[in-house]
């Protein structure tokens, strides 16, 4: 991740006006990464045992010219869990301080004394996933992942727990939808083309999988269940379009445009 620095000013700006601050290591990958260290290190001193062991049952045995064979392996085995737990145990220190801020004046990442600023004007649209884990009588957690993407082709992703996340979304939400809704209407007073992920609103009808729908058709939109649900009357009856919110931008604004379109 490019990190290169701003000017101290704005960093203060984004600092002082903080409305949000997520960890970058959310709390599941701080429980793996502790998990790897722990078991890596015992595992790894349980391998150095084998091998004094075998290095004394070798050299009782056979003589030294062998030792070196019946202990290279756990030895070798040892020096990789260590490795391991090593990579992990500095992967942790350095993440331990590394932030993302939410402020008036835009998104601060903070690694460090490495800050990379990005402000609102660069920022353009929101996409959310979440991922429940466990049985269907029996759910032990959710997984949330936010995109957010810039001016210049690149997408922020962050990660984390559903609760972790919120706040952090939400003064996300609360400083980019509006600006966003503005460019929407901006764009539908001169007649353009709405691209939301699969969908696309023209001023004459609402577009999906190739197949165009008259504003005279919708009858109802909502979100509901990670979904965005498009209820439409055609000559075959009532449909209804459901689209995965993770494949939407804005999904929140799509569906309020949806709602009150105006032509």
């Amino acid at each position: 991740m490019d990190m290169a620095a701003n000017p101290h000013a704005k960093y203060s700006q984004g600092v002082s006006d903080s409305l949000a601050v997520l960890p970058l290591l959310s709390r599941y990958s701080r429980v793996l990464l502790l998990t790897t260290i722990v078991v890596g290190v015992l595992a790894a001193i349980a391998m150095i045992i084998l091998a004094i062991l075998r290095w004394n049952f070798a050299l009782s045995h056979f003589g030294p010219g062998v030792v070196g064979r019946w202990a290279a392996l756990p030895l070798l085995t040892a020096a990789i869990l260590l490795g391991t737990a090593f990579a992990a145990l500095m992967y942790l220190t350095l993440r331990r301080h590394a932030f993302v801020r939410v402020g008036q004046s835009g998104l601060t990442y903070e690694i460090g004394r490495r800050r990379r600023h990005y402000p609102w004007s660069e920022l353009c649209d929101l996409t959310q996933s979440v991922v429940r884990y466990g049985l269907p009588f029996w759910r032990w957690g959710t997984r949330s992942s936010l995109g957010v993407s810039t001016t210049s082709g690149r997408t922020l992703k962050f990660h984390g727990a559903l609760h972790e996340l919120e706040p952090f979304i939400h003064a996300i939400k609360q400083n980019l939808y509006p600006r966003r809704l503005q460019d929407y209407r901006d764009a539908l007073a001169q007649r353009e083309r709405l691209v939301f992920g699969p969908l696309e609103c023209s001023a004459k009808a609402l577009v999906y999988r190739k197949k165009m729908y008259s504003w005279d058709q919708v009858r109802s939109v909502d979100l509901e269940g990670g979904h965005l649900h498009v209820g439409l009357v055609t000559n075959s009856g009532n449909k209804r379009l459901q689209i995965p919110t993770s494949r939407i931008p804005n999904p929140d604004l799509c569906a309020q445009l949806l709602k009150n379109i105006e032509y």
